[in-house]
């Protein structure tokens, strides 16, 4: 028999981490799992695990997740961290957990969402939940348009919480400078931030090789629009490349490549509260890119 209960974060732990290394990523150390589970800015996770033949074989998480415009918000959640012991699949386990841990989430959000891995998406559309294709693309800026007259400054760490401003109507999850903090602490992530009048912008990339081409993985952009260029000309200047790879939205898709191609597509899987909520969000590749 399956027994469902919430998790016990001080005997738990080491069970748990076990479970995510083996079936999502190895880099769940203890310093990752509080970031990620315990520390988001908007509140802590909910967990939950399955328990069968005395172990835990399924672990699932909610995790608070907020959008903002301009100081408004909207409360969304995602299940995160969601894995099955391969030996215990196919028993419907995963579906009875996740309902067990939302029922025990005594927090409001107008919606939930999800970016799935091949294995939790076809539970997830099982629930009855819909689903958003996005794509990811490699775009290439001219190298003879480099120049920019922006001045990217050093970001403090200490930054206090703030709203951030934003030239568009949509809802995105980097809207304070608490987030950004949270978020981006990784020293993968390289945080530029300039200012605009009033407006404070932040770009957010990662540098990589993408079949051995050094490039930009454009993460994040926050703040007026109508500086996407020139922020991301100049990070290719400081970074020695015209290569991004980027996910398709309504921000990057004012940015002026010599061209582009799809490199692979994905998905979001979701659930709704209030009706169309869905479509006042606008993700980031950030917000896929399965980190959380």
């Amino acid at each position: 028999m399956v027994a469902y209960r919430l998790i016990n974060y001080s005997t738990d732990r080491e069970y748990v981490l076990k479970l995510l290394n083996q079936n999502l990523t190895p880099r769940n150390t203890d310093e990752f799992f509080d970031w990620k589970y315990l520390n988001y800015p908007g509140g802590s996770s909910v967990g939950a695990v399955a328990v069968m033949d005395k172990k835990i074989v399924a672990v699932v998480f909610y995790l608070p997740f907020n959008f903002y415009n301009n100081g408004q918000m909207i409360q969304a959640a995602r299940p995160v961290g969601g894995c099955t012991d391969p030996r215990y699949r196919g028993k419907g386990i995963f579906k009875k957990l996740m309902k067990f841990c939302l029922e025990s989430y005594q927090k409001d959000y107008k919606f939930l969402f999800a970016n799935p891995n091949r294995f939790s998406h076809p539970e997830f559309l099982k629930m009855g939940w819909k689903e958003l294709v996005y794509g990811y693309y490699i775009g290439v800026i001219s190298p003879f348009s480099l120049k920019s007259r922006l001045d990217f400054e050093s970001k403090s760490g200490n930054s206090l919480s703030r709203d951030l401003k934003f030239s568009h109507e949509d809802y995105v999850s980097a809207g304070t400078t608490e987030f950004i903090n949270w978020r981006y602490q990784d020293k993968r992530y390289i945080i530029q931030k300039f200012n605009t009048g009033s407006t404070e912008n932040y770009i957010i990339y990662r540098v990589s090789k993408l079949k051995n081409i050094k490039s930009i993985i454009l993460c994040d952009y926050c703040g007026d629009e109508l500086y996407i260029n020139q922020a991301i000309r100049k990070a290719c200047m400081i970074e020695g490349t015209w290569f991004v790879y980027f996910m398709k939205n309504d921000t990057t898709s004012k940015i002026n490549f010599l061209f582009t191609k799809r490199h692979r597509k994905v998905m979001v899987t979701y659930t709704e509260r209030e009706p169309n909520i869905i479509k006042k969000i606008r993700f980031s590749l950030a917000d896929l890119e399965g980190t959380v």
